[in-house]
């Protein structure tokens, strides 16, 4: 067996192992008839119902990643950003809700990088060419949800780790004066 091969069938091996582990885990009772709410055992992992820190979260990430690599042209990929970024929002307002501080603003910070992919694309639209305004309002309107909730969960935080809570506004500040630069192109 090529050393090649081994390192594939390693990985083959391991995949199986996360799913299998992962679909053991879940709670739905594949010999139970579908109801409504689970119509099929990964419904959540798509739905994005699926919080980090279960075993499903890996394969969502990895279906995350298709989505992006399959995306056929620049703008398909900017919209997926921008629902990414609005999946990690809700996601983090979930894990606010459960008191998880420090998942939360790991998945804010997530959510602001695909949002900073999405003006990054963006920023490459030659400037004569007209920029798409639903995405560019979808861009504000995301920054601002950000902005609001970076802001309410600052004091929940101690001196050390609000420097990292410093570094995602004024990330999300650049990048809210990069899209108010294309709304005042429209």
């Amino acid at each position: 067996m090529t050393k090649h091969a081994l390192i594939s069938a390693s990985f083959l091996l391991f995949g199986f192992v996360i799913l299998f582990f992962s679909l053991r885990s879940s709670s739905v009772d594949l010999l139970q008839e579908p109801t409504a709410h689970d119509q099929q055992p990964l419904a959540k992992l798509f739905s994005g119902d699926v919080l980090p820190g279960n075993p499903l979260y890996a394969l969502r990430m990895v279906s995350d990643r298709a989505r992006l690599m399959t995306a056929r042209s620049s703008q398909q990929k900017k919209r997926t950003y921008l629902e990414y970024s609005k999946a990690r929002f809700h996601t983090a307002q979930t894990l606010l809700e459960r008191n998880e501080l420090m998942l939360a603003s790991s998945t804010l910070a997530k959510g602001l990088i695909y949002v900073g992919k999405a003006v990054g694309i963006e920023e490459g639209v030659e400037n004569d060419a007209p920029h798409n305004t639903d995405d560019i309002h979808a861009m504000d309107s995301i920054l601002r949800e950000y902005h609001v909730t970076l802001l309410r969960i600052k004091p929940l935080y101690r001196d050390a780790d609000r420097v990292f809570l410093d570094q995602l506004l004024s990330y999300e500040e650049s990048l809210q004066n990069s899209v108010q630069s294309f709304i005042s192109r429209e």
